[in-house]
C-alpha cells in the first residue's frame, strides 16, 4: 500500500478492503421472517409447505417446511440459519440438497450435527430441545472443503468430492429444502421454529461464522471517514430486533 503524505493535515477517506488472499462473500438471500417469507434484499420468496409466519419467526409442525429456489448454481456458498427443534433425539432433517429425493442431507442427529452421506456426526450436546441454535455450513468448490458449525463452533470438516452438500441445480434454480424430511423416510422431522436464514455466495471465514450466533456480519470492511492519525479497520455489523405478534398461516 502506498502512503500519501502532505505538509498540510487534511481529512482522509479510506476504503479498506479484505486481503487479496481472502474470499469476500456477499449475502445473496436474507430471510428474517418479519411477518412474511420474502427476501429482505429483493431475491426470491421462500415457498412454504404449511406452517405459519409471525413478526419474528416461521413456526412449523413436523414435515412442514420451506423451500428456497435460488437462481444461482451454488457450489461455493455459506448457508446459515437460526432455528430450534422440539425434538433433537434420533435423526431430524434440517436441510435437504436433493429436492427431497434422497436421505442425504444436514441433520440434527441425537443432539449432534451430521451431514448424512458426507461425514459422521459432530460432538455430543450441540443441540437442546426448544433452544435456538445457529447452524452454518460453508462449501468451497475449488477445494471441495465443507465445514459445519453450531453456534460458531466447528463440528467437523471434510472433502466433498461427491457434492453431497451441493444443492441440485435444475431448470435454472438451486433448491434448498428446510426442516422437511425427504420422501425416502418421511419420518425424520421435528416441529419447531426458524428465526432467520441467510445465504452467501462464498464461504465465510471462521471469524465471521463465530459472530453469527450474536450478530450477522456484512462481509467486507466498511468505509471509515474522518481525520485519521493511524490505520483503523472495522467491520460492519447489523442486528435485527424482533417483536412478537399474532401468527399468520402460510398455507396448508
Amino acid at each position: 500500500m502506498r502512503i500519501l503524505s502532505s505538509s498540510i493535515a487534511i481529512p482522509l477517506f479510506f476504503v479498506l478492503v479484505a486481503s487479496p488472499a481472502e474470499t469476500v462473500a456477499d449475502i445473496i438471500h436474507n430471510y428474517d421472517f418479519s411477518g412474511n417469507l420474502s427476501d429482505s434484499i429483493g431475491g426470491v420468496t421462500l415457498i412454504p409447505n404449511g406452517g405459519m409466519v409471525t413478526s419474528s419467526e416461521y413456526q412449523f409442525l413436523a414435515n412442514q417446511g420451506l423451500a428456497l429456489q435460488s437462481p444461482r448454481a451454488l457450489k461455493s456458498y455459506t448457508l446459515a440459519m437460526r432455528f430450534r427443534f422440539s425434538e433433537v433425539s434420533g435423526f431430524r432433517k434440517a436441510v435437504d440438497f436433493e429436492n427431497l429425493t434422497s436421505d442425504n442431507g444436514l441433520y440434527v442427529s441425537d443432539a449432534r450435527l451430521e451431514l448424512y452421506g458426507g461425514t459422521g456426526a459432530g460432538p455430543d450436546g450441540a443441540f437442546a430441545a426448544n433452544v435456538f441454535s445457529v447452524v452454518a455450513l460453508t462449501r468451497n468448490d475449488s477445494t471441495k472443503n465443507v465445514i459445519g458449525y453450531v453456534n460458531g463452533i466447528k463440528q467437523w470438516e471434510f472433502t466433498d468430492n461427491g457434492e453431497v452438500a451441493v444443492p441440485g441445480f435444475t431448470s435454472g434454480v438451486s433448491t434448498f429444502q428446510f426442516i422437511k424430511d425427504d420422501g425416502v423416510t418421511s419420518a425424520e422431522a421435528s416441529a419447531g421454529a426458524v428465526d432467520w436464514i441467510k445465504v452467501y455466495d462464498a464461504p465465510l471465514s471462521m471469524a465471521d461464522i463465530a459472530g453469527l450466533s450474536t450478530s450477522v456480519p456484512e462481509p467486507g470492511l466498511v468505509m471509515i471517514c474522518g481525520l485519521v492519525s493511524g490505520s483503523l479497520a472495522v467491520r460492519g455489523w447489523r442486528r435485527r430486533h424482533c417483536s412478537n405478534c399474532a401468527a399468520t398461516p402460510t398455507g396448508a
